[in-house]
């Protein structure tokens, strides 16, 4: 599955990435030449994954050292996000629904 995001790199930038998961290892590759050196983030580096529905569903990556933070490509199904990360990584992540009724 193709996971497509767009990672916050500064104050009013965010960049498109498209994120692989690995045995192991989560790895931010920047889609643009342009866009900067690839990402391995080593799974027992991972502290926690957050996804939050929304028309742009959110991601946040906290690891022991930093904090990504972006929006998944509009039209991601979260489920299927969650799949391919805990198909490759054992990891903590969190699900937010807003409003929950679809969800209960």
């Amino acid at each position: 599955m193709d996971i497509i995001a767009r990672i916050k790199t500064g104050f009013f930038e965010m960049k498109p990435y498209r994120l692989k998961a690995e045995d192991g290892s989560l790895l931010l590759i920047p889609i643009r030449e342009d866009g900067g050196e690839v990402v391995v983030l080593a799974e027992e580096d991972i502290l926690s994954v957050t996804l939050t529905e929304g028309r742009l569903p959110e991601l946040e990556i906290q690891t022991r050292d930093a904090l990504y933070s972006g929006t998944l490509k509009e039209g991601s199904i979260l489920s299927e996000v969650v799949h391919c990360l805990k198909e490759h990584l054992n990891i903590n992540i969190v699900c937010e629904y807003k409003g929950g009724g679809k969800h209960a």
